[in-house]
């Protein structure tokens, strides 16, 4: 099994497509960087002048997985079930069209060798969105001051109601981590599904494009359905959910619960659909 992880793990390392897709994240996420710098040289002035402080240009205001209004944001957070699905999630696929798994399965069990893999997809999913967010945080903080957040300023919509709310105001710091690490199981979990689809089609484009559709899907269910934020008690949309931050409440319960439903399902499909498949 060590030995297995191993070799899907160094496969995911040299993978030309999964860096490709790490440096696309992070092109993009960068777009809210660049924001910032525009932002911080046009209100410093101000602030010094007019001794106001800094709180609408503190880096737990202004980094992307709590500024909402960034442009760097918004095309994120859009195209993000289509990353880790990218990064990695063709990869079982590939390997049952060549047939490689057979010559695998001749020295590994099946389920070694389906577990490896489901870890290692789910892993790479993670890391594939992670990777541009903690690297957009540290990129901030170069830039934008690290003043606390204060919950009278109202700059960002975040109450004792939403995704880690408490904490954000007492440990930004945490809060912002946590959010970083909460992604990665999103990427994870999307990864997974990506792994499951290839199960049922012999298509590339078709593994990457079903988590984004099905997201899609369900942000369009929900509010069709009148279930979604419109109804300002909660959010419950997963495409919503995907930011740390949103204009409607979003508590820790629901973006985990997602997380793990996604998780719980797309598990359950490998193990049965792992057992019924025949490769040799």
């Amino acid at each position: 099994m060590r030995r297995i992880l191993k070799d899907e793990y160094r496969k995911v390392f040299h993978s030309w497509l999964f860096w490709t897709v790490v440096g696309i994240g992070c092109c993009i996420s960068s777009i809210n960087i660049v924001e910032n710098v525009l932002w911080v040289m046009k209100a410093t002035p101000t602030a010094d002048l007019l001794h106001r402080g800094y709180a609408g240009i503190s880096l737990f205001v202004r980094w992307i997985s709590v500024n909402l209004a960034s442009t760097g944001t918004i095309w994120f957070f859009f195209i993000f079930p289509i990353l880790p699905a990218t990064a990695y999630g063709w990869s079982f696929l590939s390997e049952r069209k060549s047939g490689y798994i057979a010559s695998v399965l001749t020295r590994v069990s099946k389920r070694k060798y389906y577990l490896s893999k489901y870890i290692v997809t789910y892993t790479a999913g993670g890391l594939v969105v992670a990777i541009p967010l903690l690297l957009n945080l540290l990129g901030n903080a170069l830039i934008c001051p690290v003043e606390q957040p204060s919950v009278l300023n109202m700059l960002v919509p975040i109450n004792q109601d939403s995704f880690l709310g408490q904490i954000y105001y007492s440990n930004p710091w945490l809060f912002s981590f946590c959010a970083i690490i909460t992604d990665f199981f999103w990427g994870g979990a999307i990864a997974s599904i990506a792994f499951c689809v290839s199960f049922f089609t012999q298509r590339t484009l078709t593994v990457i494009t079903v988590p984004f559709a099905l997201f899609l899907a369900i942000d369009m269910g929900v509010y069709l359905l009148g279930i979604g934020g419109t109804d300002m008690t909660m959010e419950r949309s997963p495409f919503k959910l995907l930011c740390a931050v949103d204009m409607w409440p979003n508590p820790i319960w629901v973006v985990y619960g997602w997380i793990a439903g996604f998780t719980a399902v797309s598990g359950l499909i490998a193990i049965v659909m792992g057992a019924r498949d025949e490769v040799l």
